[in-house]
């Protein structure tokens, strides 16, 4: 039999507890609710892309890379908001699966434009499936019309920061 955590309450008392708690002080927080949906959110996506092996800001890079092929790691990093070290181990872990391809620029010797390979075409292909269908599963939460709006009113955050 395994010993229980003396001082750790069992998962029925912990459940009785998070349901009994008063969370009232942060329930009117913007940034608190944004933070509860995205992991609401990064949950339902881990469990459709875990059999793809493959992370949120991955999944971003590679549909950047198809979306845009050509541009450059900086231009990039950019884009996601995503600092030019951690990209780069981002590129590394997708370039050791074949998925992409960094090209030299000609005329600057230090950037390297980025591409899919014709396995990371048809990955990406893959995966923006299981998205589609991810989406569709998080918009019936709220509705059409409501998801369109929630979506407004998410960019006009990021875009005005």
């Amino acid at each position: 039999m395994k010993a229980r955590n003396p001082g750790r309450p069992s998962k029925t008392t912990r459940s009785t507890l998070k349901s009994a708690a008063n969370t009232s002080a942060l329930d009117g927080s913007v940034g608190y609710s944004l933070r509860r949906a995205q992991l609401s959110v990064y949950s339902d996506f881990a469990r459709v892309m875990d059999k793809f092996e493959i992370r949120p800001s991955q999944f971003a890079l590679l549909v950047i890379i198809r979306c845009n092929p050509g541009l450059t790691q900086s231009v990039v990093a950019g884009l996601l908001s995503i600092q030019k070290a951690n990209l780069v181990s981002l590129l590394d872990s997708l370039d050791a699966r074949g998925l992409i391809e960094r090209r030299k620029v000609a005329g600057d010797g230090r950037a390297s434009a980025l591409f899919l390979t014709p396995n990371g075409a048809t990955f990406t292909r893959k995966i923006e499936a299981a998205h589609a269908t991810l989406e569709t599963k998080l918009r019936s939460r709220l509705g059409e019309k409501s998801s369109d709006r929630l979506l407004d009113l998410l960019q006009r955050f990021w875009k005005q920061s």
